[in-house]
């Protein structure tokens, strides 16, 4: 008798086999979770021993506890916060809330005047009028900044938080804010005439810059390279007013020179990464989760939707949060050796390391910080300020022989050290002589030599140079046309 071909399993196997196929893919998923989890472990233990070896002092517990102590009477940061207690609520008007009539009549409101103005330019009669009773309104606060014009060092108090990144910063905001306000002392002092006066708000405005310190933030840094190109700015105005004395010059060139060396990106890269694996370690230890760590980075709901996609869902799986942190930490390590080079080298291997990037886990591209911008920021302020001490030595050559040089070379020993390096290209900074004066430029990141054209308004116009112009004597405090 033969049996029917095609019979059905008996319902025994049937259920052997289901309960087979439903068993085998979680084996395999238990399976990569176990790898992931094993793997991501000694993956961390690897790149923080790496760590350990290249700096033992990275964590930032340990980089906030080897900085100096600055003593109160040193603490340039105690005064900028005097500044705002005293600094008036409303001020300048003009930037606050102009009245009616004041829109009515342009010419009573001097903002356009002296965004507009030449370094080498008088400010209308009308304008400083415009600015004298507000420069008395804040002149408690103003002769209070004016203080850190000897106070070389300070130290803001700052409390970090356990994820790092809501840190409050208040202070450093406060320090823009005194910038600010030495900023326009500078600007009306030159203008009135006052050009000793002048010279002792931009010593203040370098160590208004100063007393950031070595705050072991990105923010912070940058704030710091931004008022010392303020500083530069109103040192070259006040030489397009007129002939300040020689020793101000002297004793500002040496700050220049000074702050022209500080490693600020240093500073700022090696105090992210310990911060940035503080946040990694509070969301790995539930301090932060992963919901926050949306919020934190894209500040919204639909934002961080559209961001992060499916992606976030990854980061519950055991050991994708350690494996995020390895990644990142091992990243940082790249930033901080590439602040190790000379600033002439940092801009190919920058650019080498954002595209690495493109390859990492979800918070390590989120995380990583816009490293880029900090690199140009400082390499152009450094240039800036490098450019700025060049040129204050060769305005004490000029009083001295009547001329202006005919080469930097011609500064060394007396009124230089040494020729001060582009960070551009690592040659000695570019000298012009024209028309009307000196200009002393670094070729700046397009690498190309335009003869120290610069864009007075737009200073990231590309085609141009950044340096440090200086007038011929009769070229100075001109009329505005």
């Amino acid at each position: 008798m033969t049996e029917p071909a095609d019979l059905p399993p008996p319902p025994q196997r049937r259920r052997r086999r289901r309960l087979l196929w439903l068993l085998v893919p979680l084996a395999l998923l238990a399976g990569a979770w176990l790898y992931m989890y094993t793997t991501s472990d000694r993956r961390l233990a690897q790149v923080i021993a790496q760590t350990d070896r290249l700096d033992p002092h990275w964590r930032l517990d340990d980089i906030l506890a080897e900085r100096d102590t600055i003593p109160d009477a040193e603490n340039g940061a105690l005064t900028v916060a005097a500044v705002k207690t005293k600094r008036p609520a409303q001020w300048p008007w003009w930037d606050i809330s102009p009245t009616p009539a004041r829109v009515a009549n342009p010419e009573s409101n001097p903002s356009e005047a002296i965004r507009d103005l030449k370094p080498n330019e008088a400010l209308p009669e009308w304008a400083r009028d415009a600015m004298r009773p507000e420069m008395k309104f804040a002149a408690d606060a103003i002769d209070e900044a004016r203080k850190l014009a000897d106070q070389p060092r300070g130290r803001y108090s700052i409390t970090y938080s356990k994820d790092y990144v809501s840190t409050f910063m208040a202070g450093v905001q406060s320090a823009r804010e005194a910038a600010y306000l030495l900023q326009l002392d500078a600007l009306f002092r030159a203008q009135s005439g006052d050009l000793e006066g002048a010279m002792v708000s931009c010593r203040a405005l370098v160590n208004n810059a100063r007393s950031i310190g070595d705050e072991p933030t990105l923010i912070a840094q940058l704030v710091r390279m931004a008022i010392r190109s303020i500083a530069v700015g109103q040192a070259e105005h006040a030489l397009g007013q007129g002939e300040p004395p020689a020793n101000a010059l002297a004793v500002l060139q040496q700050m220049m020179e000074e702050e022209a060396e500080e490693p600020l990106l240093r500073i700022a890269v090696r105090g992210e990464r310990g911060g940035m694996d503080r946040l990694m370690q509070s969301l790995q230890d539930g301090g932060t989760s992963v919901k926050m760590m949306k919020g934190l980075m894209s500040g919204g709901i639909t934002q961080q939707q559209s961001r992060w996609g499916g992606e976030a869902a990854l980061l519950y799986l055991p050991g994708a949060v350690t494996n995020n942190r390895g990644a990142l930490l091992e990243h940082m390590n790249k930033l901080v050796e590439i602040t190790r080079l000379p600033p002439e080298e940092q801009a190919e291997r920058m650019e080498e390391l954002e595209k690495s990037l493109r390859k990492e886990p979800l918070l390590v591209r989120e995380l990583f910080p816009a490293a880029e911008k900090v690199v140009e920021a400082e390499r152009r302020t450094r240039a800036l300020l490098r450019c700025a001490a060049a040129g204050l030595a060769a305005e004490r050559y000029r009083r001295k022989h009547g001329r202006w040089p005919d080469r930097l070379d011609d500064l060394k020993d007396e009124f230089l050290r040494e020729v001060p390096r582009d960070p551009y290209d690592n040659k000695a900074l570019r000298y012009r002589k024209d028309g009307d004066g000196v200009i002393i430029y670094s070729i700046w990141k397009d690498r190309q030599d335009d003869g120290g054209d610069r864009a007075r308004l737009n200073t990231y116009k590309e085609g141009t140079d950044a340096g440090f112009r200086l007038w011929d004597v009769d070229k100075r405090r001109q009329q505005r046309k």
